[in-house]
């Protein structure tokens, strides 16, 4: 933790504040945040909704050297002194009432290995706007304190550099916090007081979505001579938590690690496969006895029960029993005629594609994007969820969330000739059936579970606590503070 204090005034400079340091002007005197007695809080979000994380006695959390959890909410609590607030007539009130304006941003906390980059935190802003929850102590008094309350936003999964290093790297994601107090809505260079905070976070486990099932995928179906090395090949089994995985890139979420199992079903010889790792989806055959022999792969993610399985066909024949030529399949394919709302399963319909020799053909669905290509981890989970078929002539997907959506159904006769065409689906905001969020997740039951959804905010900057909350926390922060 004490290698983030470490970048803290350079990033300051960056950020365009005068985060330590506070030049005086000559018409007016600035309001002085007083670092020193700056506190947080700190309310968990645990399935049941948000606990406040109190000691006893109590002990405040301190960004410096615990770690929040995405879906919490924070609050920090900034005391701060205004000479001008000191100056009172005979009867005692004040003769220089000040307006408070602050602002708060947060950005990217660079630390080594860099972890990945976080959505904003909500209430940041660039401007000024009035202190939220602000509190001045009667005069004569010059001091007073105001709350700034706000949740940690939610992000995907845990890094790879927690993951290698959890003890090194103990959090997923961080941002440096920036407050600023001044009595104007713009003040002028060196009329504003600013703190810079670290604050870091790892990922909540109640926030995790449910985990997707993987679809296993034993390829085509093949015709081979006999005496040849025959590959099996599951590289297109589907699972979207296993996207663009890559160990070597600190930059990637914890994906689901597949495992693959070949094994011989039937045919005249029992020919085992052979693989190099249950991680490689791929295995290899040679076959020496003329027949039709099923191969079935076995592919789970670890969490999924049961696993996937699905079979491929694999006609070994003599040589001279091959075809000279072979001629390509044609695909076809259809969708919904019309735009579908969210939560409405979908059919995509193959049944249309032919092959000029009669052949049996293959079916494979997946989802593209509008050129035809890969879609990354966020625009799988985002999209459309696979129901059944993807490797049938129909298929059926569940539409998640409104957009514009691409599918490419791709045919293939045993002898590896294959073709493709796309099929886009258009989805609208609806109520059809029920939607999928990443605010619930199964219960003990079985169920699920609904996370509280988050309360309206107070204000610009203030967070989701409600106003009812603040006065009773104010205090509790000030007797911490004694």
């Amino acid at each position: 933790m004490c290698r983030r204090l470490a970048i803290l005034t350079g990033v300051a400079a960056v950020l365009g504040a005068a985060p330590w340091g506070l030049a005086q002007g000559t018409a007016d005197t600035p309001p002085v945040i007083d670092e020193t007695g700056v506190a947080f809080g700190i309310w968990r979000l645990t399935a049941t909704g948000w606990v406040p994380d109190l000691a006893d006695p109590p002990a405040p959390f301190d960004p410096n050297t615990d770690i929040a959890n995405e879906g919490d909410r924070i609050l920090i609590l900034v005391p701060f002194s205004d000479v001008e607030l000191g100056e009172v007539d005979e009867n005692g009130n004040r003769t220089k009432p000040q307006e408070f304006y602050a602002l708060k941003q947060s950005t990217w906390l660079l630390d080594f290995p860099d972890p990945p980059e976080p959505p904003p935190v909500g209430g940041d802003t660039s401007i000024y706007f009035p202190a939220p929850n602000l509190e001045v102590d009667p005069p004569p008094a010059t001091t007073g304190r105001f709350v700034y309350i706000f949740r940690i936003p939610e992000f995907n999964g845990p890094s790879q550099a927690r993951l290698r290093d959890p003890v090194g790297h103990p959090y997923d994601v961080g941002w440096l916090v920036l407050i600023c107090l001044a009595n104007v809505r713009e003040p002028e260079p060196g009329f504003a007081s600013c703190i810079l905070l670290p604050l870091v976070a790892k990922e909540n486990f109640v926030l995790r979505p449910p985990n997707p099932p993987t679809f296993a995928d034993a390829g085509p179906d093949q015709t081979v001579a006999l005496n040849t090395l025959v590959t099996l090949d599951a590289r297109g089994t589907f699972d979207a938590w296993n996207i663009g995985f890559d160990l070597a890139d600190p930059n990637v979420f914890e994906k689901d690690r597949l495992t693959f199992i070949w094994e011989w079903v039937s045919g005249p010889a029992r020919v085992e496969p052979t693989q190099s790792s249950i991680y490689s989806p791929l295995a290899t055959v040679t076959l020496t006895v003329r027949g039709d022999y099923v191969y079935r792969v076995i592919a789970t993610d670890g969490f999924t029960v049961p696993p996937s399985v699905d079979t491929v066909n694999i006609f070994a024949r003599n040589a001279s029993e091959l075809p000279s030529a072979n001629r390509r399949p044609v695909a076809s394919a259809i969708g919904p005629a019309a735009n579908v709302t969210v939560g409405q399963v979908i059919t995509l319909d193959g049944r249309g594609s032919s092959d000029p020799d009669g052949d049996t053909l293959n079916y494979r669905w997946k989802q593209t994007n509008e050129v035809g290509g890969e879609l990354t981890f966020d625009e799988v989970a985002a999209a459309f969820q696979p129901m059944s078929g993807l490797r049938e002539a129909v298929s059926t997907w569940r539409a998640v969330a409104p957009g514009t959506y691409n599918f490419l159904l791709v045919v293939t006769d045993p002898y590896g000739q294959a073709d493709s065409t796309p099929v886009t689906v258009t989805v609208v905001s609806g109520t059809a059936g029920q939607t999928v969020n990443r605010g619930t997740t199964a219960g003990a039951d079985g169920g699920a579970v609904t996370v509280p959804a988050p309360v309206a905010p107070l204000g610009c900057g203030a967070g989701l606590a409600p106003l009812l909350v603040v006065p009773l926390v104010l205090r509790m922060m000030r007797g911490r503070m004694r």
